[in-house]
């Protein structure tokens, strides 16, 4: 299917529309050339095309994550990752180094694209989740922050980089507009 393919009342078939094209259609017996003739099949509304119907994958959920808390308590401290899941409502596939904005005591920091979710198996095995994607940072000695981590709308940017489309093979981009996320653990 091509971006530009479109039928709204249904795929048809125009009458005498197969053709062999340098080929042969016989008969079992191999002496008796197959009727080619036919009539032509109405489109069927069950069969409508819009090559141009590719949504943009889209953010659905921007957070902190909370399933590892700051190793030293409820506080990051200089060296400690603060990682940022970014999940779409499709898969993706990236390029370069997109980034997250993160608000750390009023300034603004990146974290920087890590790859995607992955997930181990009860059985030791693993599992990339090609919808959500990791970012980190690493608080440095500066960083300080009384009343959480915070990550402003629309905070993500490919910086350079670019996130689409994997299933219509990299040619939609990704729409990254997202609301904010609420404050996590403060950084000091």
């Amino acid at each position: 299917m091509q971006e530009d393919d479109r039928d709204e009342d249904g795929i048809g078939i125009a009458a005498a529309a197969l053709v062999l094209s340098g080929g042969t259609i016989t008969a079992v017996d191999g002496t008796t050339d197959a009727d080619l003739t036919h009539r032509a099949v109405a489109g069927a509304p069950v069969f409508k095309v819009s090559g141009g119907a590719v949504t943009a994958p889209a953010v659905t959920a921007i957070y902190l994550d909370n399933h590892v808390p700051p190793p030293t308590g409820d506080t990051y401290v200089r060296g400690e990752r603060i990682r940022v899941w970014v999940e779409f409502d499709k898969e993706v596939t990236v390029t370069g180094s997109p980034r997250v904005a993160l608000t750390i005591g009023g300034h603004t920091r990146h974290a920087d694209y890590s790859g995607f979710s992955v997930m181990v198996t009860a059985d030791g095995g693993t599992i990339i989740d090609k919808d959500v994607l990791s970012f980190d940072y690493f608080v440095q000695a500066t960083d300080r922050d009384e009343d959480g981590v915070g990550i402003p709308a629309n905070a993500l940017a490919l910086d350079g980089g670019t996130i689409k489309h994997a299933g219509d093979g990299g040619t939609t981009d990704a729409d990254l507009a997202h609301d904010t996320a609420p404050a996590d653990p403060p950084a000091r």
